[in-house]
């Protein structure tokens, strides 16, 4: 059984390891983030696939 996930949202302290952790050993790659009034980091699963939908 594999699991996955598109989202996840985890809380560190600026001073953590977390972050390391994520890209160093799980091989995620920091990315593109909204322009947030915090501080904060995105992560992706590489290869980053993402689909664009025009609204008619």
């Amino acid at each position: 059984m594999t699991m996955t996930f598109n989202h996840l949202n985890l809380l560190a302290s600026a001073d953590s390891q977390e972050l390391k952790v994520f890209v160093d050993i799980l091989g995620l790659k920091e990315g593109e983030r909204p322009c947030f009034p915090f501080k904060g980091s995105w992560l992706y699963q590489v290869p980053i696939f993402t689909q664009h939908e025009e609204l008619l």
